[in-house]
């Protein structure tokens, strides 16, 4: 059968990986003898048409090439092709010089041509496919594609270049088809926990995400849906996100970021925390105790079989009661990465918190009165508790956004819960030096 070839190990061949939705067949009739049936994929990405005339049926397919959505500060994304050749993603942007003239990616589109069985096989795999398969990857020899396979057209007042291309395969994936632009996921063992109080669970695969598309995913209001984030769970959650934060701290080379209030990461896929290592992101998302996490995982497995989110996430569980050290260390191995030195480590830390604090916020005139004007202030109150120490000045800082009452977001109840959970946090710190004072002894 044409697609059951296992395309992936022929190397020399290059995929172009197309964007699906369900498909729906526009009709027309011309006339009584001739009925044109039109296929439009995702995004305006491609077409298939098949006109049928006195029982003879005739093929065709068109793939555009490269379009861009615009995105925040006049940053545009590709969004409906991507091209891979050896394992290695081929960059689309380039335009491309034929009979003198030299044409954008934007107007270049491929024609398909191939005989009527496997015309007839695609389509009906297209039909027949299951939500979850979110992906049409079309296979064919770059050696065959020469200028001998090039068109000029003329549409609608402009020049186009149509490029001929004969496909020698297909497949359809579960995954979307921009993931391999990010690089391999990386395998996460979800076996067991690692931890009474922390540990991975959900999918075995943690994706890298590019971070151009995280930036524009991650952006506040991006998403129509919204959420409600003054609730009790969700601070509990908040708690939960900060503690990784502050385990990764411990890591060389790691850097990690909340997704925006409302985003489309955070509301649409599910990503509480973007994760940094050797420039590659993978999205993480964050509970607060296993079983949350595992009811979570459920529906997000039927999310991800109907197509609302790109792939199920990898999930990570911590409670109140968990170690700081030994979630860094878990990551550590993750990631394959070392923790940093103790004593250079923390030095390095307090006098960055300390550089932050002076510098930002020298005063509470300084301070401003927004929902998140509090936020860095807090980060470096739980980070010198996180390490056994007390950040005075953080304390009086946050003290006083309260006695001034201008910031509707943080009031007394709030700053007695994150004095409350930072103390805790300076506990389990000073706690696990004890034990670790005792083994050395």
């Amino acid at each position: 059968m044409f697609s059951d070839i296992d395309f992936q190990e022929i190397y020399p061949l290059t995929e172009l990986r197309l964007p699906l939705v369900k498909l729906e067949p526009r009709y027309s009739h011309p006339n009584s003898s001739t009925t044109k049936i039109t296929y439009q994929l995702a995004y305006n990405s491609g077409v298939i048409v098949v006109i049928e005339k006195d029982e003879d049926f005739k093929y065709s397919g068109g793939i555009s090439f490269q379009r861009h959505i615009s995105l925040i500060d006049d940053k545009e994304l590709t969004y409906n092709l991507l091209a891979i050749h050896n394992q290695k993603v081929l960059d689309l942007s380039k335009g491309q010089i034929f009979n003198n003239i030299e044409y954008p990616a934007s107007v270049i589109a491929y024609q398909l041509e191939m005989n009527n069985r496997n015309w007839e096989e695609l389509i009906n795999k297209l039909e027949e496919r299951e939500a979850y398969e979110r992906t049409l990857s079309i296979f064919f020899d770059p050696a065959t594609v020469n200028s001998s396979n090039y068109r000029e057209v003329e549409r609608s007042g402009e020049q186009k270049l149509y490029i001929t291309i004969h496909p020698v395969g297909f497949l359809l994936r579960p995954e979307i088809y921009w993931l391999p632009e990010a690089g391999l996921p990386i395998e996460v063992n979800i076996s067991k926990e690692i931890d009474e109080n922390f540990g991975f669970c959900g999918a075995d695969k943690l994706y890298p995400v590019s971070k151009k598309r995280l930036d524009y995913w991650s952006t506040e209001y991006s998403s129509s849906s919204t959420y409600c984030y003054d609730t009790q769970e969700h601070k509990i959650g908040d708690q939960s996100v900060k503690r990784i934060m502050l385990a990764l701290e411990l890591l060389q080379g790691v850097s990690a970021w909340t997704t925006g209030e409302n985003s489309i990461a955070d509301v649409n896929f599910k990503w509480d925390l973007i994760i940094n290592v050797n420039n590659q992101c993978y999205p993480l998302q964050i509970k607060s105790n296993y079983e949350t996490a595992m009811e979570a995982y459920e529906k997000y497995v039927e999310r991800w079989e109907e197509a609302k989110i790109p792939f199920p996430p990898v999930i990570f569980w911590t409670n109140a009661g968990s170690s700081i050290n030994k979630i860094a260390q878990s990551f550590a191995q993750l990631f394959n990465l070392p923790l940093k030195a103790t004593q250079a480590s923390t030095n390095l830390e307090v006098a960055s918190t300390e550089v932050n604090l002076h510098k930002s916020y020298k005063h509470i005139d300084e301070v401003g009165t927004g929902k998140k004007a509090h936020k860095y202030i807090v980060i470096s109150l739980m980070s010198a508790a996180g390490r056994g120490e007390w950040d005075k000045q953080a304390e009086d800082l946050l003290q006083a956004i309260v006695d001034r009452g201008k910031n509707i977001h943080y009031q007394l109840i709030n700053h007695c819960q994150k004095i409350a959970q930072a103390r805790l946090l300076q506990a389990e710190a000073l706690k696990e030096k004890l034990e670790n004072t005792k083994q050395e002894l």
